[in-house]
């Protein structure tokens, strides 16, 4: 467990600060990227009481040994970030939005911003106007897979969308567990990029969807390599530090940051 509280704007103003949590957990090197992104992207836009942002890095209990031995602890220090009663609450976590309704819940029904949802949008945003849109080829973790978490959400917009087949997704998740342990290496990046084209062109799209905050973190600099290859990227990990940074900027913020 981690957690983080960073401030901008006025500290003499502290107690008029517009809150912002985020629920992180499932990739460390995520929760510390985001933290990265943000910091860097909240900038001056106007004189007001600031904003305080809390990253409170929680990794959830996954084996069902974990879940017995730690289950009961790991709701109680959920409970306690929830019931903090932030003003806007985030999940870090794509998958994590699986359980959006029981963290709202706990929250006490606060305003909790729903990435996929907000992920949907930009995509419908980007094809207006346009009569041949490709089928956007979904990317995330093995559990949004199996649970069609994704494909639910695009048809419902109705957004052409693609999953992958079980052999790739494999493939894919172990990608994403290498990038949960450590950053990795230029030729790694460069190799999961040829993995992402691969699979864009057996599934015969364009267009993808990078559905996990670890993807895009993984994929690094080596992701400009599928706009080079023609592959239109619906990138979650960047929509959701826009949307954070927008929250921020709305709430109205000096320049000034404090850890």
């Amino acid at each position: 467990m981690v957690s983080i509280k960073f401030f901008v704007g006025d500290t003499a103003t502290s107690s008029h600060f517009f809150r912002i949590g985020i629920l992180g957990g499932t990739g460390q090197l995520s929760d510390a990227d985001l933290i990265n992104f943000v910091v860097r992207k909240v900038s001056a836009r106007s004189e007001g009481a600031g904003v305080m942002i809390h990253l409170f890095s929680l990794p959830p209990p996954r084996t069902l040994w974990d879940k017995l031995k730690g289950g009961l602890t790991y709701l109680f220090r959920l409970g306690g970030f929830a019931f903090q009663r932030y003003n806007r609450y985030f999940l870090a976590s794509n998958t994590a939005h699986m359980n959006y309704g029981k963290f709202r819940l706990l929250s006490g029904f606060s305003d909790v911003f729903h990435l996929p949802d907000k992920v949907a949008k930009v995509i419908r945003k980007s094809r207006e106007g346009v009569t041949a849109s490709s089928t956007v080829l979904i990317l995330g973790t093995e559990k949004s897979w199996q649970n069609k978490f994704y494909s639910k959400i695009l048809e419902k917009n109705q957004i052409p969308a693609k999953r992958l087949d079980l052999k790739s997704m494999k493939q894919l998740q172990v990608w994403i567990n290498l990038i949960k342990k450590r950053p990795l290496s230029f030729e790694e990046e460069t190799e999961f990029a040829k993995f992402v084209v691969r699979v864009s062109k057996e599934h015969s799209t364009s267009s993808v969807l990078l559905g996990c905050t670890e993807i895009s973190l993984g994929l690094g600099e080596a992701i400009n390599t599928l706009n080079t290859k023609g592959i239109d990227v619906f990138d979650s990990g960047k929509i959701f530090v826009d949307e954070i940074v927008s929250t921020a900027q709305n709430s109205g913020v000096n320049s000034q940051s404090y850890f």
